[in-house]
């Protein structure tokens, strides 16, 4: 029984290779028919090969486009990186200047503290020196304290607080009396 199903399975393939050989025959024999074929063979293979070539192109143009991308993304980054380098000096120059300027401004105004601080207790020393009981107004007095201690403050003062230590002694009749000054 196996033989048998085995015998019909081989005439069956048999058949079919004739027939095929016969349709085969036929067609190549009939110039129309070889055209479709010829044909039906190109489009086949056509639309593949052309699926592959716009593939290819499309993959070069988007290795081109990412290329570009790059190298517009590595130039913004330099001068991104150029914009904070300028960015960063002006802003340390800018705080050094204010920096400076604040140290003056802190100078200057110690200075003036300094100068104020000189005129006061100048004015007060001389002034307890006016006001105290043994106090008599001779050229020894003014010559021996009141001038030296005067030359020693105005020497350490500016313009505006020498004005200041000079009205002093005018309005308290140190600095001239006639014939005697300090």
């Amino acid at each position: 029984m196996y033989t048998r199903q085995v015998l019909k399975l081989h005439n069956r393939i048999e058949w079919n290779k004739n027939a095929e050989e016969q349709v085969i025959t036929q067609t190549t024999s009939n110039p129309k028919v070889k055209r479709k074929i010829v044909i039906h063979i190109i489009s086949a293979i056509i639309i593949p090969v052309l699926i592959v070539i716009a593939t290819i192109i499309v993959s070069i143009q988007q290795n081109e486009l990412n290329k570009t991308n790059r190298d517009n993304d590595l130039e913004i980054a330099q001068k991104q990186c150029k914009q904070d380098l300028y960015i960063s000096n002006q802003t340390r120059e800018q705080y050094r200047e204010l920096s400076t300027l604040q140290r003056q401004q802190e100078q200057f105004l110690a200075d003036q503290q300094r100068q104020e601080s000189l005129v006061g207790n100048y004015i007060r020393e001389i002034s307890e020196l006016l006001l105290s009981v043994n106090f008599t107004s001779t050229n020894k007095i003014r010559e021996n304290i009141i001038r030296p201690q005067t030359l020693a403050v105005v020497r350490q003062l500016d313009g505006k607080m020498k004005t200041y230590a000079i009205l002093f002694l005018c309005e308290s009749t140190l600095l001239i009396d006639g014939k005697h000054s300090v």
